[in-house]
């Protein structure tokens, strides 16, 4: 076993034998199959990337940063430059990114972050819903609610900064609800007035808190959800299609630079509640990302950085190169669409995706040598067994050889076929077929039209000649013996 491949340079190995048998027995006979391959030439030949070559592929490289670094991307006020970051694409002549200066947080300092709401502290504000829907009163004769609010489910939540806190409650299948209004001077205790809405078509009430903002604590604190440090909380929602609680929180380098140095312990807490799942698998560069996300405000370009015809025919060659000295044993072809992905400045190498043509896997000096071998044995009441044996051997890139023998008790047929190239205009090739009896045919081919390949041969009976082969004006092909008869061939 040798490891390394073209394709796949870390994970492949190469072939020397591969074999499979199978038998099967019946009440009227049985069959025996042998299928094996055998390269010759494992040592040096690579039968895994041979096997899984593609004409088109796409390619992961590296580049140096150096290598792709354009000018327009560096800023010239590099002192002032917290981070940059960018993915490149020649082919659209851009580069698009951003870039965070410490002045980012002065005019944009607020970070937007969505943080879950925890499923499992939902039904303890349920109850305290139902206990508020439990105060309302009729606003034209101060009756009670008439249904019983424990029996309500929670449907949704909505606020939004500077307006009312909504919420609604499901009622109970089959209850029969009162299009109206129920209203109590202070169902949450805050010193103004509430209201609750009956919408009996949906099978919904809502309950209106007057003054949304001062109730926010109240719901963070029953649905048990931790604000960062300096948040404001700019929005809250909870339904069918939403879970979350919508902040704003101040930009900090120092926050960043934090989360840079020490990522797998500050990125957990950071996320916690988000849409994001942090992993300690995730590589270096996302880690990155997810701490300058978090931390930093930013923009993006107005138009990124504009690379020239000259700058991408540059990239374009040292791709080309990367991709060459990744891939030694298969000729490239030709490069087609190249991008990058996304690369703070301050990395090391940009890593791309290149869509990449192949040309052949094989050529003249280094190609698969070996033979593939079938054999299979047939049994059947009151007859002598049989066997077939098939073998092809290749010896050339384009040619071999391939031998067939059908043996019986008392009998045989075989045939030989040798091939110099399956590509050439006219196929040099000749064939054998013989019998136990010692007769044999020697067939060549010669010349060729465009739809008729010429015949030439030699029948034999032991070491005797008995006959030539050859093909007619009309294009049959003939054995004529020396005793003046003739057959054809077909």
């Amino acid at each position: 076993m040798r490891l390394g491949s073209v394709q796949h340079p870390f994970s492949t190995a190469s072939v020397k034998k591969f074999e499979v048998a199978g038998f099967f027995e019946g009440a009227k006979g049985s069959f025996d199959a042998t299928i094996a391959l055998n390269v010759s030439n494992a040592a040096q030949f690579d039968t895994f990337g041979f096997l899984d070559h593609s004409e088109y592929r796409e390619v992961h490289v590296q580049l140096p940063i150096d290598e792709v670094l354009l000018e327009s991307m560096v800023s010239a006020d590099a002192q002032n430059v917290v981070e940059s970051m960018y993915s490149i694409y020649p082919d659209r002549g851009t580069a698009e990114g951003f870039r965070i200066n410490r002045q980012s947080w002065s005019a944009n300092g607020y970070l937007d972050r969505n943080l879950q709401i925890p499923a499992a502290t939902l039904d303890q504000f349920e109850a305290s819903m139902q206990a508020l829907l439990a105060k309302a009163v009729d606003w034209e004769d101060n009756t009670p609610f008439a249904e019983s609010a424990s029996d309500f489910t929670l449907r949704s939540i909505s606020f939004y900064e500077g307006g009312f806190f909504n919420v609604t409650m499901m009622a109970p299948p089959m209850t029969d609800l009162l299009g109206g209004g129920y209203q109590n001077s202070d169902l949450d205790g805050d010193g103004t007035p509430d209201s609750v809405y009956v919408l009996p078509y949906d099978n919904l009430v809502g309950i209106q808190l007057s003054r949304g903002e001062q109730y926010v604590d109240q719901v963070l604190n029953e649905l048990s959800v931790s604000i960062p440090q300096n948040g404001i909380v700019r929005s809250i929602s909870y339904g069918d299609y939403n879970n979350y609680v919508g902040i704003e929180v101040p930009a900090s380098q120092e926050a960043y630079e934090n989360c840079i140095a020490n990522p797998d312990a500050v990125l957990p807490e950071l996320l916690l509640g988000s849409y994001y799942d942090y992993s300690s698998r995730f590589d270096s560069g996302y880690k990155k990302y997810l701490c300058l996300d978090h931390t930093l405000a930013r923009s993006p370009y107005d138009g990124g950085a504009v690379i020239s015809g000259a700058e991408s025919a540059a990239i374009r060659a040292k791709l080309d190169q990367a991709v060459q000295s990744k891939y030694p044993n298969v000729a490239v072809e030709k490069l087609g669409y190249i991008w990058s992905y996304d690369f703070f400045l301050s990395d090391t190498h940009v890593d791309w995706e290149v869509d990449v043509e192949f040309g052949r896997f094989e050529r003249d000096d280094y190609f698969l040598q070996g033979s593939l071998t079938l054999s299979a044995g047939l049994q059947l009441p009151e007859l002598p067994k049989a066997t077939v044996t098939a073998t092809l051997n290749r010896t050339k890139l384009n040619g071999g050889d391939l031998s067939a023998a059908v043996q019986w008790d008392g009998g045989s047929y075989n045939v030989t076929l040798s091939v110099e190239d399956v590509d050439a205009e006219v196929v040099p090739a000749r064939a054998v077929i013989s019998n136990s009896v010692g007769h044999r045919l020697v067939l060549n081919t010669t010349d060729a039209t465009a739809d008729k390949v010429k015949l030439t041969g030699e029948a034999f009976v032991g070491s005797n000649k008995v006959g030539n082969v050859e093909t007619t004006d009309k294009g049959l092909y003939v054995i004529r013996y020396t005793d003046g008869t003739f057959e054809t061939l077909y």
